[in-house]
């Protein structure tokens, strides 16, 4: 197996440990001297103007001495329990990183089990693209209306959803042509069994992918969509928790783009009765968080009770979904279904 050593830049000059603040010679560029404060966890060199520094970003900005041009924030919500912060800089940083190690391996042909996170998978194959004087190439899952299609982005749009995917089913490829031509994919977890997989293919790029061109983005027809009606909306919920009732069993499907979620919750106190919920899910806040309106019934025969309705806002960590109310609204309606 190829194995290519990055040689980090070797500081000329001692870096003194004043008062929690730390100074360094001029010779230091702004990422160098990320890269040598013990402040940051890890530090990483998206390309020449930009920099990704997990933890320490109070301590980053007082070290640095000057007001840094931080264009993202990124918190525990996106796996980074220390916070990190993406910085963009006026001038050409020098090529140097701090995360698992300073030695950057060539895979062999094939899956591999990732050995560290997925952004220092980024770190590990960017490198070895930059060490053959290639060019990389990003393909991402991105939204069309209803539906998604891989897409190329730039390096910080591949980044950030690398950065922000947390323990969500994420995927995506990157291609280098250079005298190292070369392909990586990393594999959505779904078909992994949750297992942080990626595949690498030496020779080959991005032959027989089907994906959208950053040319050709701005001419993807997303078809325009007619809101559902609020009455074909309360029908479509009413008939779906009947049907609930008849099936005992959860379920999803979808009107008109509307996403509806299904879910028994067992038999009434009265003989012969069920209780359903049906969740309309009115937009995605994030990939991890969606608001939706939630519908309690009790349904009895072909009649069905609109117990109550609230708003919450749903956030997944991969694992679980937290529920927040934001609101109850009461009613007692029967509505009888036909």
């Amino acid at each position: 197996m190829k194995r290519i050593a990055l040689i980090l830049i070797q500081a000329v000059v001692a870096v003194t440990m004043v008062a929690g603040n730390v100074s360094a010679a001029d010779t230091l560029n702004i990422r160098e001297q990320l890269v040598k404060s013990e402040a940051t966890e890890a530090v990483y060199a998206i390309d020449d103007y930009h920099t990704f520094v997990v933890g320490g970003a109070a301590e980053t900005k007082k070290m640095i001495g000057k007001e840094l041009n931080v264009i993202k924030e990124y918190g525990a919500d996106d796996s980074f329990k220390t916070g990190a912060i993406m910085i963009k800089h006026e001038n050409a940083q020098q090529y140097v990183f701090k995360n698992q190690s300073e030695e950057v391996a060539m895979p062999e042909n094939g899956d591999f089990t990732l050995d560290g996170s997925v952004t220092s998978l980024f770190q590990r194959m960017t490198t070895l693209c930059r060490e053959s004087k290639g060019t990389a190439t990003f393909v991402i899952p991105k939204i069309y209306g209803n539906h998604k299609r891989l897409t190329e982005v730039s390096v910080i749009e591949a980044f950030n959803y690398m950065a922000t995917a947390g323990t969500e089913d994420n995927g995506w490829l990157m291609a280098c042509s250079g005298n190292a031509k070369f392909m990586v994919e990393k594999n959505f977890q779904s078909i992994t069994r949750n297992i942080e997989t990626a595949s690498f293919y030496a020779g080959r790029m991005l032959e027989g992918v089907s994906y959208v061109k950053v040319a050709e983005a701005a001419d993807v027809k997303v078809p325009e969509r007619k809101p559902m009606i609020p009455a074909i909306q309360a029908q479509v919920r009413e008939q779906m928790a009947r049907e609930i009732a008849d099936i005992k069993m959860n379920f999803v499907k979808s009107e008109a783009g509307v996403k509806f979620i299904g879910l028994y919750k067992g038999e009434s106190n009265n003989a012969g009765c069920a209780v359903a919920t049906v969740k309309e899910v009115e937009r995605p806040l994030s990939r991890k968080q969606y608001q939706a309106k939630v519908y309690d019934y009790k349904v009895c025969g072909s009649n069905v009770a609109e117990l109550a309705e609230r708003s919450v806002q749903v956030v997944s960590d991969g694992t679980a979904s937290i529920y927040n109310n934001t609101g109850n609204v009461f009613v007692a309606s029967w509505i009888n279904v036909r």
